[in-house]
């Protein structure tokens, strides 16, 4: 099982929590919080019953837990789910899908033949096509054309029918106010 990450975007520096606050915001068992107290030396306000931890501290603290858990690779490798640890890729192919905040690459791993990935950032394609074999690449969007220069707008065309529901309504609008007959299509 993998490190697990805690997301400490929802907590608040300036508040002061208790471990049962925190158990409930970081979904963890209240143990773990104590443990976190006496083994892995998260602050604590005094040493008196009920513990209370600074936010800002609390924030801190996790923030170091989340980067023990990261792995830093190198640029020509990707990081192996199986073998936990930065591989290069099998036979150096690699796919490439394009997403709005980065590239993902995906391959197996040389060693176990189980599944890698890694982010790059959009400005590194034309590294990773001279470092890897790209094998396949998935274009999600066009960043180069906007959405209202899309082909639909050259086909857009009034149809007869289309024009005599506008008299239609027109009309009924008319009508409202006057009795007049419907408008004829001719």
């Amino acid at each position: 099982m993998g490190k697990r990450l805690y997301r400490h975007d929802n907590l608040k520096y300036w508040w002061v929590y208790d471990l049962e606050e925190i158990a409930s915001i970081l979904k963890v068992h209240i143990q773990t919080i104590r443990a976190w107290i006496k083994d892995d030396g998260l602050k604590t306000i005094d040493n008196k019953q009920p513990f209370l931890i600074y936010g800002l501290h609390l924030i801190e603290f996790i923030k170091k837990q989340n980067d023990k858990g990261k792995c830093k690779t190198p640029f020509d490798k990707l990081y192996c789910f199986s073998c936990k640890d930065a591989r290069p890729p099998l036979k150096n192919n690699i796919a490439i899908e394009q997403r709005p905040n980065g590239l993902c690459t995906k391959a197996i791993c040389r060693t176990c033949k189980s599944k890698m990935n890694k982010t790059y950032k959009l400005e590194d394609f034309q590294k990773l096509k001279r470092t890897f074999t790209v094998v396949d690449v998935s274009k999600l969007y066009d960043c180069d054309h906007s959405t209202d220069m899309t082909h639909i707008h050259d086909h857009i065309k009034t149809n007869q029918s289309e024009s005599s529901q506008g008299d239609l309504i027109q009309w009924l609008h008319q009508t409202t106010n006057q009795n007049t007959t419907p408008p004829t299509n001719g």
